[in-house]
């Protein structure tokens, strides 16, 4: 059985009102792990605010994600979304479509948000769908941050994007066929 290790640390300041997860992350020998960090404010745990996206309280300032993938990713994430597309189908022509999508998608990034290298290091990620194998890295910052309204479906990405630092690593992992 492949050791695995899991953390996770929230930190929740009441009088500044920040909601921090310093770390929530999952490491599998042989497979690789994750790691997801996100930082909220304006933010308090009212019950009744919380019940509804429109009230919910917070502004999501930062997120971080780093996977390094050996076989995570592939293992236990693709199959997921491999399982939406129709079952009765070639699903590569559909990737490529998907990928492609992503793609321009990238590329129409704002260039003062994104670097080439940022940009580079996401469309590298999709080139090597549904098998990426390395260590990539995202980090989403805005400023102001992104209310949680502002999540609620594409109307309004554009302008989350326009106020988005996106900054992305992508580092090749050799695959070694023994």
């Amino acid at each position: 059985m492949p050791d695995t290790r899991k953390d996770s640390r929230l930190r929740w300041d009441k009088a500044e009102k920040t909601l921090e997860l310093a770390d929530f992350s999952l490491d599998v020998e042989e497979f690789g792990g994750f790691r997801l960090a996100a930082r909220v404010s304006d933010f308090d745990f009212d019950p009744e605010r919380l019940k509804q996206a429109e009230t919910a309280p917070g502004r999501i300032d930062r997120v971080s994600f780093n996977l390094d993938n050996a076989r995570l990713f592939t293992a236990f994430i693709v199959p997921t979304l491999l399982s939406q597309l129709p079952a009765d189908a070639d699903p590569a022509p559909a990737i490529e479509n998907y990928k492609k999508m992503a793609t321009a998608f990238i590329d129409g990034l704002p260039a003062e948000n994104t670097s080439q290298d940022s940009k580079a290091a996401l469309k590298g990620f999709v080139a090597d769908f549904p098998r990426p194998r390395g260590k990539y890295s995202l980090e989403l910052s805005a400023d102001p941050g992104v209310g949680m309204k502002e999540l609620k479906g594409f109307a309004g990405l554009t302008a989350i994007l326009a106020r988005t630092k996106i900054e992305a690593t992508r580092q090749e992992r050799k695959v070694v066929v023994e």
